[in-house]
């Protein structure tokens, strides 16, 4: 009897340990989105100090498998959000380079689906003739694959910061 309640009582911790307080939550929602761990940590936890001292308290609170295990399910999440809207951010641009009122935003417009296409630097008519000849659908998949490549890579950059 003693020992299931003692094996009751160590559950019933484990569990409650599993849960993020909100500060926690905070905190991982913070560090999700791209803010530092020290700006992170003061901000959801309502704490002023030194930039060392809170990034070592955030280190220590990124060590817990609890909070990493949440932070990799929210990144993932955000991920899976900006692959979803892709598409649609696209036809907004596409729609702006059309039929924007403003000749900047067009032109605007058009520089950022060129540059997400990968053509930072000045493109010969060539080069834009090959779009000519792709669907609507086939320049959208181009550019969601090539979002897909740069989120990839940014995080992989991120992960070789932390």
């Amino acid at each position: 009897m003693v020992r299931k309640a003692k094996r009751k009582g160590r559950i019933e911790k484990e569990i409650e340990r599993k849960l993020l307080t909100p500060e926690e939550k905070t905190y991982v929602k913070l560090r999700a989105a791209g803010v530092s761990k020290d700006d992170a940590y003061a901000m959801a936890f309502e704490e002023d100090g030194g930039s060392w001292e809170l990034t070592q308290k955030a280190t220590a609170l990124e060590k817990r498998e609890d909070i990493v295990a949440e932070l990799q399910r929210l990144k993932e999440e955000l991920k899976k959000k900006i692959v979803e809207e892709a598409p649609n951010a696209f036809e907004r641009l596409v729609e702006l380079s059309k039929y924007a009122r403003s000749e900047k935003v067009r032109l605007d417009a058009n520089k950022n689906i060129l540059d997400r296409a990968g053509f930072n630097e000045p493109v010969k008519l060539q080069t834009l003739a090959i779009f000519s000849f792709m669907t609507p659908e086939q320049l959208k998949e181009m550019l969601r694959a090539h979002m897909l490549r740069s989120l990839e890579m940014m995080e992989s950059a991120r992960k070789e910061e932390e």
